[in-house]
């Protein structure tokens, strides 16, 4: 298959120089052929793809794994084409509705639901497909679903906790009727899966529900960390003042209390609170390593307070506490008291967490190793490099040349990147 946009790359200016000619002979037929690995080699070898012809490679990228033999590979391709709404790549969405793997099938309908009645009927289909992970993923579909309503509450009772899960979270941003909304998520708050209780208590508080603030603060005794971290977050957003919020905002007896103490501290502060560090403090200064290294990461929400306890960590024995102290100071713009220490976590284990730090600030001391782990033998690590790289400025050279890695992942992190900054923002579908 030929793209129709790769003929635009020919429509350049009358008086191309020498890279232009460059790339007209070397690369371009080899883009048109769907040959990436080889076009890309040929581009660095003329001084790098211009914005034009590495979108059309990013797309060619998407659209060749569109069509891979792999379901997994077709599955990532299809959930990259249904984030960007690619116009082009949009026009390959179609066929998938007829994908052999449900999950596909189930993406594709998601995103054609809105302007096709042969997508509603995939999508319908795959809220109730076998596939637990395609019942979920048709999720993103249900505001065009032939009923909603009926189709939210037979995902609310599913055996899979997944399933359930994933209903949670559509129903946090879901326009379904209040009382239904209300109905389901109080059920799923006091689901027997600890994730499930959480998701629900998250989007209790992102719906504003205040009639479920009973059941919030019943959740401040979930026995599990995670569902009382999200009924924190959503007491939080509903009722700011609340008693039993400042009562959490101290060290409790147990360590996992401790955690809580500290995300309510963040929480109050950030409603205007500044009494209600100690338990901050008392993080800071515990002799287990994981209790400072979290209360570095509250401490680079805390303003001027967050710095002072952050600076005397910058030199404790623990290197992950020495970089979550780093970091929150740079969060605070306090980032040349921080860089030292990232720098001399470049020949740790820890090195890309620090080189991502050093090259958000603009450091190339922090580049150049995320390119060289994006070369590493293990597709691991060139995964992880990858994601680090993708938000960064001025990393379209090291994303351009992952658009010919042997790893379909890394391939589709890099070509989603690129083509995300070309599209802009994503209109709605």
């Amino acid at each position: 298959m030929k793209p129709m946009w790769l003929g635009l790359i020919f429509l350049v200016g009358c008086a191309p120089g020498t890279r232009e000619l460059r790339l007209r002979a070397d690369v371009d037929p080899l883009l048109e052929r769907g040959q990436i690995a080889p076009a890309i080699a040929a581009a660095e070898r003329a001084g790098g793809l211009d914005a034009r012809r590495r979108r059309a490679a990013a797309e060619t990228v998407v659209w060749s794994a569109l069509r891979a033999p792999a379901a997994g590979v077709r599955l990532r391709a299809v959930e990259v084409a249904q984030a960007l709404a690619d116009p082009p790549l949009d026009r390959l969405l179609p066929e998938r509705l007829a994908d052999p793997d449900g999950r596909v099938r189930a993406v594709a309908a998601a995103a054609l639901a809105g302007q096709s009645e042969a997508a509603v009927a995939v999508l319908d289909r795959a809220l109730a497909d076998p596939d637990p992970r395609a019942r979920a993923l048709a999720l993103d579909g249900i505001a065009h679903a032939t009923d909603p309503a009926g189709a939210l509450t037979r995902l609310a009772a599913d055996p899979d906790p997944s399933v359930r899960s994933a209903c949670a979270d559509t129903l946090a941003h879901f326009t379904a009727p209040r009382a239904l909304g209300h109905r389901l998520l109080s059920m799923l708050a006091t689901d027997a899966d600890a994730g499930v209780r959480s998701a629900a208590l998250r989007a209790l508080g992102a719906r504003g529900d205040r009639s479920a603030l009973p059941a919030i603060e019943q959740a401040l005794s979930d026995p599990a960390l995670a569902p009382r971290l999200a009924a924190l977050w959503a007491l939080a957003r509903l009722d700011g003042g609340s008693p039993r919020l400042l009562a959490l905002a101290s060290s409790g007896p147990s360590p996992l209390d401790r955690f809580v103490a500290l995300r309510a501290a963040v929480q109050l502060h950030a409603l205007g609170r500044s009494d209600v560090l100690d338990a901050v403090r008392a993080a800071a200064a515990d002799r287990r390593a994981d209790e400072r290294e979290a209360a570095m990461n509250a401490a680079g929400q805390l303003g001027l307070a967050g710095a002072t306890l952050a600076r005397p960590l910058l030199r404790d024995p623990e290197l992950a506490v020495r970089l979550a102290a780093a970091r929150a100071l740079v969060h605070l713009g306090h980032l040349e008291e921080a860089r030292q220490v990232l720098l001399a976590a470049l020949t740790t284990p820890l090195a890309l967490d620090a080189a991502d730090e050093l090259a958000r600030l603009g450091d190339p001391r922090g580049t150049a190793p995320l390119d060289a782990a994006l070369r590493a033998a293990d597709p691991a690590t060139r995964r992880l490099a990858v994601a680090l790289l993708a938000p960064l400025p001025g990393s379209e050279p090291a994303l351009t040349h992952a658009l010919a890695d042997s790893d379909f992942e890394v391939r589709l992190t890099a070509a989603e990147a690129l083509l995300r900054r070309a599209l802009g923002p994503r209109p709605e579908r």
